[in-house]
């Protein structure tokens, strides 16, 4: 008879308690912890008596959330507080709690839910989806409005701006977290993904740098490299090496290559194409004001490695050029003309060119 009416009296303050009308909690922030507790009945401990489990707990409290969250840690005696990490939603939710008598060392009756209202503030932070660029190519991240203030990446210094842009060079994981009016914080993350652009080395039969001799009646195969998914060349063709000849109109051109990657990443780079070396005149005659007063050699402009020497009969050399050959040899020596006579010269396209050796005479009537 005696529990009996201890169960009765615990319902009726149950019933009691339950008529209170529930007030909303003071509002929280999203992506924040908060704490909550709720305080046992003093009336239904007393009317416990020395009833508890073994950590001299007198209830048991169960919690409930209608809401966003992400986590929910318990704490106190029966579990009569607990921190919730609310969720990245902002709005109004519903947090509920029930409280269990405890008798002769069990839980017993158990009272309805009490509910209350929790407004959590905030404003929604969503960098969107990661962002793929090729190396090189400008890219920008949009936090979007509801904040006054910016951390990106970590740092220490709060920015009113809610982009980030800049130029892409490398993988990176891009994270910022919005500050707002209230003091809400929101967070979130994406990736900068960035591919690099198609490596192009131009081959013909071998490495040539981009500057290639052909003679004529000659073909030479010239390849892009293997870094691309297309090819797109000067000639039209799409293949990734070309068969290439001397230009028709006989001097030095280009010929360009864009390279596209499966990511749609894309490289341009051309290549020099050379006549060779066919026809060195043999002589000339210096100080005549005609077209041969100067040794020309033709197309020998168009390579800037290029190094000439001449020697006389005896091995002295007198005359060098080096870096290229841009002004032709007007048969003098530290400005003294030399003789007529037939002269040894030896000429180099580039530093691994195959010499060119030959003679050039010089006609000059006023030295013997």
């Amino acid at each position: 008879m005696i529990r009996t009416r201890i169960v009765i009296l615990f319902l009726l303050l149950l019933n009691l308690i339950l008529k209170v009308e529930a007030q909303s909690l003071p509002s929280a922030c999203t992506e924040s912890w908060v704490r909550y507790a709720s305080t046992p009945d003093s009336i239904l401990k007393n009317l416990e008596g020395p009833a508890s489990d073994t950590l001299g707990n007198y209830s048991h409290f169960n919690w409930f959330i209608k809401g966003d969250y992400s986590e929910i840690r318990y704490h106190g005696n029966g579990n009569d507080t607990i921190d919730v990490h609310w969720g990245r939603n902002p709005g109004i939710y519903k947090l509920g709690v029930s409280e269990v008598a405890m008798f002769d060392s069990m839980y017993g009756c158990s009272g309805d839910t009490l509910w209350t209202t929790v407004e959590v503030k905030g404003a929604l932070l969503d960098l969107g989806p990661d962002i793929e660029k090729c190396a090189g190519e400008s890219y920008e991240f949009d936090a979007g409005d509801g904040f006054i203030f910016y951390k990106w990446n970590n740092s220490d210094s709060l920015n009113p701006s809610r982009y980030l842009d800049g130029i892409a060079k490398k993988t990176d994981t891009i994270t910022v977290e919005g500050i707002n009016a209230d003091n809400c914080r929101s967070r979130d993350t994406a990736i900068l993904i960035v591919h690099p652009s198609p490596k192009i080395t131009f081959t013909a039969d071998k490495d040539t740098g981009h500057n290639i001799t052909i003679c004529e009646n000659q073909k030479v195969l010239l390849g892009a490299g293997n870094d691309g998914l297309f090819y797109t060349w000067s000639t039209k063709e799409t293949s990734p090496s070309i068969f290439v000849g001397l230009p028709p109109s006989g001097e030095s051109e280009y010929i360009s290559v864009e390279v596209t990657s499966e990511f749609n990443c894309k490289s341009k780079d051309s290549v020099l194409i050379n006549p060779c070396l066919q026809k060195i005149p043999s002589g000339f005659i210096p100080g005549n004001g005609g077209p041969n007063d100067t040794w020309k050699i033709p197309f020998l402009q168009f390579f800037p490695e290029a190094t000439v020497d001449v020697y006389d009969r005896w091995g002295n050399l007198v005359f060098h050029c080096e870096n290229g050959y841009q002004k032709p040899w007007d048969g003098k020596v530290n400005g003294v003309a030399l003789p007529t006579d037939s002269y040894i010269y030896v000429i180099k396209q580039s530093s691994n060119a195959t010499p060119i050796v030959g003679n050039v005479t010089i006609i000059n009537p006023t030295k013997k």
